[in-house]
């Protein structure tokens, strides 16, 4: 979401606006890091060069204009909760072993 701010000595109207990686974009939209950037080489997606990298960083208001607002909302909103949850999970939770009830082979 953006950020907005006035400027004391000028009284300009500031907005910060939020920025996703390539690969934060790919994984909330469930495609390959190379769709987006595909996306962005075709003109369908807006994307901003970080200078003097191989960076890019893509402003949320274009993907609010690809997606509308309510299904960029939601999209980001289940992306994140996901995120959460494994967040939540102790280290290496996947690869204990699983505990098997009853018998034992042998």
């Amino acid at each position: 979401m953006a950020r907005e701010a006035v400027s004391s000595a000028t009284g300009v109207m500031i907005v910060a606006e939020r920025y996703f990686r390539l690969l934060e974009v790919a994984n909330i939209l469930g495609v390959s890091p190379k769709t987006v950037k595909r996306w962005v080489k075709e003109g369908v997606l807006f994307a901003v060069h970080v200078p003097r990298t191989r960076f890019w960083r893509i402003p949320e208001s274009a993907l609010r204009r690809l997606f509308g607002d309510t299904q960029w909302e939601f999209m980001k909103e289940q992306y994140l909760r996901q995120r959460q949850q494994q967040q939540r999970q102790p280290w290496g939770w996947h690869r204990l072993p699983q505990q098997q009830g009853g018998s034992q082979e042998g």
